[in-house]
């Protein structure tokens, strides 16, 4: 029976692990993984902003670059599945109870596999495959178990939500130094899962430093810290929100003034997005009669509110200020004539009657306007033909 007690420890085969300590550990050890293999990625990505620009998609993309992460990724993924096995076996052993060994490392074995696979294929192709690996998870997390189900009710297997809110430092006043982890890991996409590690571990931390006598008196401490927390901790958010944005906007005026090519870069990166998603929205483009024509379906344009009806007219206008070879040399801020903008026009490619185009006053025609503020001046069909 030895074998089938609870375990509680991050990395062992040994005993069963319950609901509550499995999602604990399985949030842990993405937080180590991350911390192990992110960090590194964002503090190089902080002094050397052209990789992640690079990354993604704005500016030349290095052979020796793609290839450093496609084999950081892999050993992310192998390292995540190596630490999860232990954790996945227990859990399977307090699902399927006693004499289950065999067959728990067996299944275990074909989820590890599936967590590799759908952690390296990082593809749209195969989001199903990751739809898949979240129900599996959800499934262990939330299965009761036949063995923890025995155990006696642990008092402290609450909630703590002051450790949740404040995570390290909660640690510091309640000497609970484990949850001192989350202070870097807030740096890293793992924050919010290790804040979570110390809402569901807080108690059993706190209650070994300060031994209470009566247990009720201890949650009411913890309860009280709570309260105080959701003073303190919104001001602290704030504070760092205000703070990062300062930081990463004086980084990223730094980066410029340094690297002049990097806003070229930039702007023929938000060009390509916008060409790319006219063309998925219009069904046929061209310059014809002195006029840029944009064909849509008229039941997808039917089916649209009058505000989207509004946002496919400007993407079409801002479709011609990056292809027009006329237009093309203007910057990304600057206006463009009204003129040119009449021009733009929606068109049902059922039968070509006139779906939206722009509403100017006649005193403007020799105005112009910054494209992607227009807001409110269009000529909308609003019963186009339909098939």
């Amino acid at each position: 029976m030895t074998e089938y007690k609870e375990n509680r420890r991050l990395f062992s085969l040994k005993g069963v692990l319950n609901r509550r300590d499995f999602i604990a550990n399985f949030l842990t050890v993405n937080a180590i993984a991350t911390g192990i293999f992110i960090t590194p990625l964002i503090i190089l990505f902080f002094l050397k902003p052209g990789y992640m620009f690079s990354l993604l998609g704005i500016g030349e993309f290095k052979t020796g670059f793609a290839i450093f992460i496609t084999l950081w990724i892999f050993a992310y993924t192998i390292t995540e599945v190596v630490l999860y096995f232990t954790n996945i076996a227990r859990r399977i052993k307090d699902i399927l109870g006693e004499n289950s060994e065999k067959a728990s490392y067996i299944i275990t074995s074909f989820i590890s596999v599936y967590i590799f696979i759908t952690g390296y294929l990082n593809s749209d192709n195969f989001s199903f495959l990751k739809w898949i690996l979240v129900f599996i998870v959800l499934y262990l997390m939330s299965r009761k178990g036949k063995i923890s189900a025995q155990e006696p009710k642990d008092e402290l297997a609450r909630f703590n939500w002051g450790a949740f809110l404040g995570t390290w430092i909660w640690g510091l006043f309640n000497k609970s130094y484990k949850a001192l982890w989350a202070l870097p890991l807030w740096f890293t996409p793992a924050g919010l899962n290790y804040a979570i590690v110390c809402g569901l571990k807080g108690n059993t931390w706190a209650n070994k430093k300060t031994k209470y006598e009566d247990i009720e008196q201890f949650h009411k401490n913890q309860k009280f810290q709570t309260k105080i927390w959701l003073c303190v901790i919104p001001v602290i958010a704030i504070t760092i929100f205000f703070s990062s944005i300062a930081t990463i906007g004086f980084i990223a005026r730094h980066y410029e003034k340094t690297h002049p090519e990097f806003k070229i870069h930039l702007e023929k990166y938000i060009q390509k997005l916008d060409i790319q998603q006219a063309e998925r929205i219009f069904s046929q483009i061209e310059f014809k009669d002195g006029e840029y024509k944009f064909y849509i379906e008229p039941a997808t344009w039917d089916k649209t509110s009058e505000q989207i009806k509004g946002k496919i007219i400007n993407t079409a206008a801002v479709y011609v200020t990056d292809t027009d070879k006329n237009l093309i040399k203007l910057k990304y801020e600057e206006e463009v004539p009204l003129s040119t903008l009449k021009k733009v026009k929606i068109y049902s490619s059922f039968n070509n009657e006139i779906l939206g185009e722009f509403n100017f006053k006649n005193d403007d025609k020799y105005k112009k306007i910054e494209v992607r503020n227009i807001k409110g001046k269009y000529k909308i069909n609003k019963y186009p033909s339909l098939p």
